[in-house]
């Protein structure tokens, strides 16, 4: 029955449209016969091209699925000075921050696992992120909706992520910036571009940004570095070099989360600035990546891009993890694990392919091939303290009195 309804409902509207659009246009007279001319309403826009989806040069209304990009002028506007910050700004996507210093990020009911620079994959190996990205040395960043088995071997149905670097300018363009928000935080941005000669253009961005939060004991501090260099081999070649280094440090960091219920089954009401971390409990997070890219045109429809990227992320921290249920007038009774833990992993990606259009059968064509190949070697040790492991701390938890204990014990070392 309900079936019938919404279809009775939807022939209905149908008609209504039909009857609307074959109406004749009518003028707006006043009392006087005067017909009055109403301003006219014109939107410009611009068929932006992305190669995200299919790595064919469509634009995004010639793209077969949803594609929404964050521009640089939105990035600038909205202070989206973090990747979690611009990610929470576009549609469809969730930015699940669990903690302080791990964050998910999920579309239609999946976490998106599928991320790119420039339009190379890059392998995600944990399924979460870790430290704080800054986008200073992004000019946009493009979110396709739904999978895109097209240009990546595996894929799923949420999105996929394409940071889009800057590269340098034909014109000589300068900018520095300086800003001071809540919590105390600071930041200052340089970027500067142009033509080095001739034939060699170069781009260097720089950032650096500290502050508290509206968390006890939580601060960070980050330092971005971005420099590019291309370089016109030929008429039709070009070379380009570039290395970024995003180094991000945290004091405070949680690990874990608030307790929701006392020992006697009642809820738990803390303060919204109440952090689970002493102040020892820090981490620090330093992303590299360099890449060298070779483009070869063949005329003005075909082109053959070769890509080596290199990635390496160090990551080391303390932390302190509580679980539990504490006693409703002391606090006591939690239990705690420490532990001091450090990773590397390293990233070596070969991307190859070639794209343009071309004339068959007396109809234009275009075309998409290549081959991606990455190599990732993931290193991890956890080091726990042998003295109160899962031993009961007192009530002051909440105040970052949770003395730092010796750490003695090591965890066989993970590795693949």
């Amino acid at each position: 029955m309900k079936r019938s309804t919404r279809y009775a409902i939807s022939l209905s509207l149908v008609s209504l449209y039909s009857g609307l659009a074959n109406a004749e246009p009518v003028e707006q007279v006043s009392e006087s016969s005067e017909v009055i001319s109403l301003d006219s309403l014109r939107i410009y826009g611009e068929p932006e091209e992305t190669k995200s989806a299919t790595k064919l040069d469509l634009t995004i209304f010639e793209t077969p699925q949803i594609v929404s990009v964050i521009s640089q002028d939105q990035i600038e506007d909205f202070a989206l000075n973090e990747v979690n910050d611009l990610l929470k700004y576009v549609p469809g996507v969730t930015v699940e921050q669990v903690e302080t210093g791990r964050t998910y990020y999920t579309a239609r009911g999946f976490d998106i696992v599928n991320f790119q620079y420039d339009g190379i994959g890059v392998p995600f190996s944990y399924g979460l992120t870790q430290g704080h990205d800054d986008t200073a040395m992004y000019e946009k960043v493009e979110v396709i909706k739904g999978a895109s088995g097209l240009i990546t071997g595996l894929a799923n149905p949420s999105a996929t992520i394409n940071f889009v670097r800057k590269r340098p300018t034909d014109e000589f363009q300068a900018s520095a910036k300086a800003s001071y928000g809540s919590w105390n935080t600071r930041r200052v941005d340089a970027d500067i571009s142009g033509p080095i000669n001739d034939r060699v253009r170069g781009r260097l961005v720089v950032a650096k940004e500290k502050g508290d939060s509206y968390l006890d004991r939580y601060s960070t501090d980050r330092d971005v570095f971005y420099g590019i260099v291309s370089a016109d081999l030929t008429d039709s070649t070009e070379l380009t070099f570039s290395h970024s280094v995003n180094d991000h440090h945290s004091d405070g960091n949680s690990s874990g989360a608030l307790p929701l219920f006392y020992s006697d089954g009642t809820l738990t009401d803390y303060d919204e600035s109440t952090n689970t971390a002493p102040s020892w409990a820090q981490q620090d997070v330093k992303q590299t990546r360099s890449f060298i890219e070779l483009e070869q045109r063949i005329g003005d429809d075909l082109a053959i891009k070769a890509m080596y990227t290199q990635n390496k992320q160090e990551k080391q921290w303390n932390s302190l993890y509580l679980a539990g249920n504490p006693d409703p007038i002391t606090e006591s009774g939690l239990t705690a694990q420490a532990s001091d833990y450090k990773a590397q992993d390293k990233e070596k990606i070969f991307d190859l392919y070639v794209s343009g259009k071309f004339e068959l059968a007396g109809r234009e064509q275009e075309v998409v091939a290549g081959i991606n190949v990455a190599d990732i070697q993931l290193t991890g040790r956890s080091v726990y303290s042998s003295t109160w492991n899962y031993d009961p701390i007192g009530g002051n938890w909440s105040a970052g009195l949770t003395p730092k204990p010796v750490f003695d014990v090591y965890d066989a070392s993970q590795q693949s």
